[in-house]
């Protein structure tokens, strides 16, 4: 029998020594343990409650880039990427997460929850404010009344666009559940809800990982990881300080210009000059890519070539990596749109064909179409198209593709524009409409202040209009927005607009609630479509957008004027 144990030990810690070992601290923001925390692992999918005592423990047979999400109770979620090279590791991920950022001014909070599938939008449940100060709700009965409280945080102010600030699960519940997300549910027990703002704790500190290993390259990934996200992080904060202080669009995009990309290209290719093994650079490539990727698409950075070319080289299509960072293949996409990267199109045939994540399959396709049809290649959009439909016929990227690219659309050119009718925004007492429009040419831009690619559209759209106002065209823009004021002060502070302009009522929250939205058959933003004199649709899509917009006009314009000289002619 003890011949046996031993045997039994013997093999216990042959299986141990094939599984790598993660462990760790997480703490909230004031270094204290946290009530309620956990630690997930992304592949395979595994939380770790972390215990009273601050520490946590994960085991995991995977290798390469390893997505751990950190979350506390009142705590913003943490991710981090940990480079596993082999099995067996053992890594020491110690993190302290920082509070949400929560708005200063008045607030108008809301409920989402189990209810309405946790989502923020005409189906979340308006609080009331009480005389106390707290707001009050009362929800559906649902199976667990697991609900979040919305409209409390800072809006996310992305590089181009800003989103509504994340969900919280207000303190002092009786219980919580932690979500895919990494982020809290607070569980009911009555359907009666009571928020109290002033029980919320703020303050501006910042979250904190530190990895620790005995295998050298995962902790020196750490480092070049946390080097990227303080380039990335100094880059915003810079430029959204512009935005916030009034820089005019010009001088935002004279920032981007005179930016010093370097401070992105150096630490990669100084990595790359390394002696680092394969993996180590096809991580760090990765990594790269995902992160300058966030500030390219909008301010027209533009990733290293010489960079992206060696990725394409030497990250295999069916890598993981991909996975584990999803972002950083679009990232290419976007910069192959500006300048074709060598092997781009060789590399997109075999990662849509090879990798075994369905998922990520399916994204690329469907990111690459909607690039390609912005682009106007009608070539390839049309060969990606037949692709996602046929690889994903049942998706939801597959119903937005036939939605925006079906023979069977509504909005095409020669047929009559959709019935509308619009109030003028701030003035309900004029209406637009497709009959008070004719005999003029207009263009119909549907947009809201949020959209990064709606702003950059203004420079074209107020070229156009001061260029042919007085040859019979406008705009009506219809704004997608939370509310009206965010467009008039839009026009005030940004870009004056001075052509037609109305409100899209039930549309920032879902779109599909619009009529308009529904009828014009809307898939993104921004989404244009040209109209005749005659009622007619002239153009849509692609052609509408950037400096192809002054050249459809320039030809429809001609078309006019050849038109009358020939019947002048024939009079």
């Amino acid at each position: 029998m003890r011949a046996f144990g031993v045997l039994l030990c013997l093999v216990v810690e042959g299986c141990a020594a094939r599984t790598s070992q993660i462990s760790g601290s997480v703490r909230g923001h004031d270094k204290t343990p946290l009530t309620i925390a956990h630690v997930g692992l992304s592949s395979p999918v595994s939380v770790s409650a972390v215990g009273t005592d601050h520490r946590y423990r994960l085991t995991t047979d995977a290798t390469g880039l390893i997505p751990l999400t950190f979350s506390g109770v009142g705590h913003e979620p943490e991710r981090v990427l940990l480079l596993v090279p082999r099995k067996g590791v053992q890594a020491e991920v110690d993190v302290t997460l920082a509070l949400p950022r929560y708005s200063a001014g008045p607030i108008k909070p809301a409920v989402i929850g189990s209810f309405n599938d946790f989502r923020n939008d005409i189906s979340s449940i308006p609080m009331s404010p009480l005389p106390n100060g707290r707001f009050i709700a009362h929800i559906p009965q649902s199976k667990e009344n697991a609900y979040q409280i919305v409209n409390v945080t800072e809006p996310d102010e992305g590089i181009n666009s800003t989103h509504p600030g994340p969900p919280i699960a207000p303190p002092g519940a009786a219980r919580y559940i932690r979500r895919e997300d990494g982020r809290y549910a607070a569980v009911a027990d009555t359907a009666t809800i009571e928020f109290d703002p002033a029980s919320l704790e703020r303050s501006h500190s910042e979250s904190s990982v530190t990895v620790r290993s005995e295998n050298r390259e995962t902790a020196e990934f750490a480092s070049f990881a946390q080097t990227m996200r303080r380039e990335l992080d100094a880059y915003k904060r810079q430029r959204l300080e512009l935005k916030q202080h009034g820089a005019s669009d010009d001088e935002v995009n004279a920032f981007v210009r005179q930016y010093d990309w370097n401070r992105f290209h150096g630490p990669i290719r100084a990595e790359l000059r390394s002696d680092r093994s394969p993996l180590f650079k096809q991580a760090a490539m990765i990594l790269y890519l995902s992160e300058l990727g966030d500030v390219a698409e909008m301010s027209h950075s533009q990733l290293d070539h010489a960079i992206v070319q060696t990725a394409l080289k030497e990250v295999p299509p069916s890598s993981p990596l991909w996975s584990a960072v999803p972002e950083a293949f679009p990232a290419i996409t976007w910069a192959n749109y500006h300048a074709r990267i060598d092997g781009y199109a060789d590399y997109f045939d075999q990662i849509v064909a090879t990798h075994p994540d369905q998922k990520l399959r399916e994204d690329i396709l469907s990111y690459d179409l909607s690039v390609s049809y912005f682009a106007g290649d009608r070539e390839r959009t049309a060969r990606v198209y037949d692709r996602l439909t046929k690889d994903f016929p049942k998706s939801k990227s597959a119903a937005a593709a036939r939605k925006l690219l079906a023979a069977n659309r509504k909005v095409l050119p020669g047929r009559p524009v959709p019935r509308f009718r619009v109030a003028a925004l701030g003035d309900d007492s004029t209406v637009y409409s497709n009959e008070s429009l004719l005999g003029r040419v207009y263009l119909i831009d549907f947009w809201g202040v949020w959209c990064g690619p709606c702003l950059a559209e203004m420079p074209q759209l107020h070229k156009a209009y001061e260029m042919y106002k007085k040859r019979g065209f406008t705009i009506l823009s219809l704004s997608c927005d939370p509310s009206p004021e965010k467009v008039e002060e839009f026009r005030r502070t940004r870009w004056p607009m001075p052509w037609l302009n109305g409100f899209l009522t039930n549309c920032y929250k879902n779109r599909e609630q619009n009529d308009l939205v529904t009828s014009f058959e809307v898939v993104g933003f921004p989404s244009s479509v040209l109209i005749g004199r005659d009622g007619t649709v002239l153009e849509s899509g692609p052609s509408l957008r950037g400096e192809r917009l002054g050249e459809t006009l320039a030809r429809v314009f001609a078309a006019e004027k050849a038109s009358r000289l020939k019947n002048a002619r024939r009079s």
